[in-house]
């Protein structure tokens, strides 16, 4: 019997008890008298409108209780799947972004890219667009960027990171190309590096979004995935950029928004670190 129901049965009980003793008080003793007496009457009406109207309190205030309590555990609930989610998250992490880090981080230090991109402040990389993107490194500096991604440069870059990483990439075509002397290396390497980069971008995309829109709990894997996370967004700064225009119409904002809860987050904790020492936060965690 849930509460409700009991408190209903007791308070029921109560009032039937509390009505024969108010017949027996003001001295009726059958049932006939207890229709023809009007003094008792109407003694015994004023006392059952009281406990009826005390009643009815404590039925709201039960009713207030209950709700409250499923409340909570509603919200026990969706907490816990937040948890649970974002430990599935960090497993397709692991799965299709982690191992792809190593790839990025190889063929843009192979290339030359990376020495440019290092020169670009963190704290500076905030909208993500090409205005930005214009502000944070000189035209130069953007048009070596550019000549580097469609040179032959980069294409052995990707090819020396499809052998040491065995990425599985079908390069003999473009191989072949190369030997016989075809100059197009903007048609194959733009390829190639969409493969390497776009890939990423995408399965990043897939995978913050679910933190951003609050499906997922991420501060369960801050701690163990921030670094490379934010590590892998600086090293995408110019391919995010160069495609974002400032007329509203942006590519992987939701790698974008969780790059900016995590690394203002790191930068916050470095700076707790150096006042306070060692800060360890596992974040939240599935609640009984």
């Amino acid at each position: 019997m849930s509460i409700k129901k009991m408190v209903t049965f007791l308070a029921a009980c109560g009032l039937v008890y509390i009505t024969y003793k108010g017949f027996l008080v003001n001295g009726v003793k059958s049932i006939n008298e207890a229709f023809t007496n009007e003094g008792a009457l109407e003694k015994v009406y004023y006392i059952v409108q009281i406990i009826v109207g005390i009643t009815m309190v404590i039925g709201a205030l039960v009713a207030v209780w209950q709700y409250v309590l499923t409340a909570r555990s509603e919200r026990l609930k969706i907490d816990n799947d937040r948890v649970e989610k974002a430990v599935k998250l960090s497993e397709y992490y692991k799965d299709y972004v982690l191992n792809r880090i190593v790839v990025l981080r190889y063929v843009f230090e192979e290339s030359g890219i990376k020495s440019i991109l290092d020169n670009i402040k963190p704290s500076d990389m905030i909208e993500f667009d090409v205005l930005e993107l214009k502000e944070v490194l000189s035209k130069v500096e953007i048009d070596k960027i550019q000549k580097i991604i469609n040179s032959k440069k980069l294409i052995k870059a990707i090819e020396k990171a499809n052998e040491i990483y065995e990425l599985g990439f079908c390069l003999p075509e473009f191989t072949k190309e190369l030997e016989e002397g075809d100059s197009n290396f903007s048609r194959i390497s733009n390829k190639l590096m969409s493969r390497v980069v776009n890939d990423l971008l995408n399965n990043m995309e897939y995978f913050a979004m679910h933190f951003t829109h609050k499906v997922a709990d991420e501060s369960v894997v801050y701690q163990s995935l921030h670094q490379t996370y934010v590590e892998v967004v600086q090293l995408s700064y110019y391919n995010i950029a160069i495609n974002n225009k400032a007329d509203g119409k942006q590519y992987y904002t939701n790698v974008i928004e969780l790059y900016r809860i995590w690394y203002n987050k790191q930068q916050a904790n470095r700076l707790k670190t150096t006042k306070n020492g060692r800060i360890v936060s596992k974040g939240n965690s599935v609640k009984q």
